[in-house]
């Protein structure tokens, strides 16, 4: 499963002159794709460039469903309904 990451207004994208770039647009047709891992790495990157992702964005699958985050360290497993640990 692929995921998106928006913050319900904008969506991020790769910048097409410099690839591992990322940048905000308002096209949702041109949100750039992540796995699981990618998005999550991307979110918690403490780089000051990738700053403005951490203040609000989060992860959408692509079916539009919001990924639950139970606490800090855990997530919502959607494959068996369980807390794993991250």
């Amino acid at each position: 499963m692929y995921y998106i990451i928006t913050n319900g207004k904008y969506w991020v994208i790769e910048n097409p002159i410099r690839p591992g770039e990322y940048m905000e647009s308002t096209k949702s047709s041109n949100a750039k794709q992540f796995t699981f891992k990618q998005a999550k790495n991307l979110l918690n990157a403490r780089s000051k460039k990738l700053g403005w992702i951490r203040n609000g964005y989060s992860m959408v699958g692509e079916d539009g469903n919001k990924l639950q985050i139970l606490l800090e360290r855990y997530a919502y497993s959607e494959i068996s309904g369980t807390s794993i640990l991250i």
